[in-house]
């Protein structure tokens, strides 16, 4: 075990010295006070610009090889792919439009009771069908006024969801859409079930079923009885959940919204 150690420290790759100089307030105050040096003094002579310096030759090499790989590209059918990707993003855009509607707290808010079932995704992350568990209003960041008036931003919904096994729910909420670290489980993984607490913007459906939840959520047991609910209505809805008609169920009568519904 020794020799081998040893092999390693001569014949071994060396560690990767990188800078992390940075200029802190104080640093910055105490130079404009120098006669003669400046910040852009020290940050052209420091350590951490020769080194970003060093690699930019990698950089453009990089950059030259992905040119070259993209000028060699030939895509069949370019101009209908196109369109294709037109008309896919336009539709994006009008599905945004009806979600931001149908998600403004004076339209949905009196549909989060506990126990709806709420569908949720942010970015590349789909965590599926969750319940509501309760909702509250954001404190504002100090220093920052109040939404006034309120948007889906200005929200917090809890909502049980299934999320990966190693993933810890940060017991104080922010304002940010989704808790960091939060993902849901990769195929084939089981998972578990949180309380996470999500902006109402996150919220890309509700549905029209509502299930019934433990008046206490701190136990695993209880979790996972919620976890077997929701399964129980996929299997007894293999078409998928229902969700709320925003018109009919939700009373929105705003002619432009129902312009972009014709549309989309």
């Amino acid at each position: 075990m020794v020799i081998h150690s040893a092999k390693e420290v001569v014949r071994g790759e060396q560690d990767k010295l990188n800078s992390a100089f940075y200029l802190g307030y104080n640093m910055i105050l105490n130079l404009m006070r120098v006669e003669g040096i400046s910040p852009e003094f020290m940050l052209e002579r420091c350590f951490y610009q020769f080194q970003n310096t060093a690699s930019v030759a990698g950089l453009e090499k990089q950059l030259l090889e992905l040119e070259q790989e993209r000028n060699h590209m030939s895509i069949e059918d370019e101009p209908t792919i196109k369109d294709y990707y037109d008309l896919r993003t336009q539709l994006n855009n009008y599905a945004k439009d009806m979600r931001d509607v149908v998600n403004h707290p004076q339209h949905c808010l009196q549909f989060l009771q506990s126990g709806r079932l709420v569908r949720i995704k942010h970015n590349d992350h789909d965590f599926g069908w969750g319940a509501v568990v309760n909702f509250a209003k954001c404190r504002p960041p100090k220093g920052q006024p109040v939404q006034d008036p309120p948007n889906a931003s200005s929200y917090v919904v809890d909502v049980l969801l299934q999320v990966a096994s190693d993933v810890t729910v940060p017991a104080n909420k922010n304002n940010d859409e989704l808790p960091p670290g939060v993902r849901p489980p990769v195929a084939g993984e089981k998972g578990k079930m949180e309380v996470v607490p999500v902006l109402l913007s996150t919220v890309d459906a509700i549905g029209h079923l509502r299930i019934f939840l433990p008046t206490d959520l701190r136990s695993p047991e209880q979790r996972n009885n919620v976890r077997k609910g929701l399964e129980e209505v996929k299997r007894r809805f293999p078409d998928g959940i229902a969700i709320l008609d925003p018109v009919e169920n939700m009373g929105i009568t705003d002619e432009g919204f129902k312009k972009l519904l014709r549309v989309s």
